[in-house]
Formats: structure tokens, C-alpha cells, sequence
């Protein structure tokens, strides 16, 4: 099951209504997708209302805290499901911020590219500035389990490659995940057929090159699977300290 966002999902259907107060929790918004487990909320160009609506409110109501809209109306779902996980664009949008308020980790993908590494240091700047405003000027604090930043779209042939992570891994040095997703013939072909590499039934190119990819994605994943292990073992930590 697949959706077009421009044509087939509706304001309704996404977390705007939850955004605006008209629904408690987003519940309303979760439906099944064609992996079993797996519920989606769907997501279209109506969340862009997110950045007028939000700041509008704020300014209106002193007392509102638009950066808490999304944590709170996932309450419910959290009891519901594993692991939630909200793609956001890279930006510091009032949704985004809203987002980053909600999660316990972030995961970061950054190709080794000279124009994206340099995107990620402005975007690591300003989340700094970000949520040191909040801390001073609203007694804010935020605390995350885990961020990794995970390279990919990597190019070992490309000259600059080995240059470019060499800053990378300078810059973020407790950050960088050990695991990288290289750019690829079948993931491309993958995505040109709206489909992820996992659900490709056959390629006609080389078994090497489709078991390369297979086991770089599966690689991403188990760190990433490790590092949510781990953040729920320090938040029972937590949770039984905080109750003795």
C-alpha cells in the first residue's frame, strides 16, 4: 500500500488535526502499511501549514509551547508501538522542532559531499543555538538517548570521498556511526520503482553488488537497533530510580 501525498492524502489524514487541537493524540492518524507491524501516518504538503499556524499561536498566547504539540499528542501511540520514527526534512522548521522535542534519538544521514558536510555543521550550529534559547529563556531541557550520524550515498571511487570523511569523522567524532550505506545501481533502481531494496524480488544485475547493498543496510540497522536497546535500558534505569 502506497499513498501519492499531493493527490491521495488529505490534511485529515496527516498530524495537522492534532496540531490544530481538533484530535488528543494522534491515534486517529496511524494505518496499517503492507510491511505487517508497520503503521504509518501519512505526510503531504499540508504540513507546511505547521509554520504559519504554530508561531501564530505563540504569539497570540505567551503560554502556549508549540515544541511540546507533537510529545504530547503521542502519548497514547507510545504505548502502542516498539519504536516510532518521524522523518523530518533537514531543518529547523516549527514541525521539526516539535520533532526533536518528541524523540529520544536522532539519526542523521550525511553523504560524504563537501556542500553537505558543510549544510550539517550550519544545521548543528543552529540546533545548539536552538535549544540553548529554549533552556535560557524558557527553563527547557532536552536530553536524547542517542544521535548517530550515518553516512551515506558513500562514493569510494569519487577523489573527494576519503578527504570529505576525514573532516566528517574530525567533526563528529562520538557521532559517526560505524556503518555506511554506499551508493548503489540497485538502490537507485529500487527507489525508481518507488520500492525499497527489500522489496525487490529479483535483480537482473550482480549477486556481489545486491549483497553488498543488503548487508550495508542491515548493518546500519543493527546499530541503530543497538542504540534503542540501550536507550531503553537507561530509561528503566531512570524510571526505578526515580521511583525508590
Amino acid at each position: 500500500m502506497g499513498y501519492v501525498p499531493d493527490a491521495e492524502v488529505t490534511e485529515e489524514m496527516t498530524v495537522m488535526p492534532a496540531v490544530y487541537g481538533e484530535q488528543p493524540d494522534l491515534s486517529y492518524a496511524c494505518i496499517p502499511s503492507y510491511w505487517e507491524g508497520l503503521d504509518i501516518i501519512p505526510s503531504s504538503p499540508a504540513l507546511f501549514g505547521a509554520d504559519y499556524y504554530l508561531p501564530n499561536k505563540q504569539a497570540a498566547d505567551p503560554q502556549y509551547e508549540f515544541w511540546r504539540v507533537l510529545d504530547s499528542a503521542m502519548g497514547p501511540i507510545r504505548e502502542k508501538y516498539d519504536v516510532i520514527i518521524i522523518d523530518t526534512p533537514p531543518t529547523l522548521s516549527y514541525l521539526a522542532i516539535g520533532s526533536f522535542m518528541a524523540t529520544d534519538g536522532m539519526i542523521i544521514p550525511l553523504p560524504p559531499e563537501t556542500l553537505d558536510y558543510a549544510s550539517s555543521t550550519q544545521f548543528f550550529r543552529q540546533f545548539a543555538e536552538l535549544f540553548k534559547s529554549l533552556s535560557e529563556g524558557r527553563s527547557v531541557e532536552k536530553q536524547f538517548g542517542f544521535i548517530k550520524i550515518v553516512l551515506s550515498k558513500v562514493k569510494p571511487a569519487a577523489a573527494t570521498t576519503d578527504v570529505v570523511k576525514s573532516w566528517i569523522q574530525q567533526t563528529y567524532p562520538e557521532l559517526l556511526a560505524r556503518s555506511e550505506v554506499l551508493e548503489s545501481d540497485l538502490v537507485m533502481n529500487a527507489s525508481a520503482e518507488f520500492k525499497t531494496i527489500y522489496d525487490l524480488h529479483t535483480y537482473e544485475g550482480s549477486m556481489r553488488t545486491y549483497n553488498r547493498a543488503i548487508d550495508a543496510f542491515d548493518s546500519v540497522v543493527d546499530e541503530i537497533e543497538n542504540e534503542v536497546q540501550n536507550a531503553w535500558k537507561l530509561q528503566l534505569v531512570k524510571e526505578n530510580s526515580d521511583g525508590e
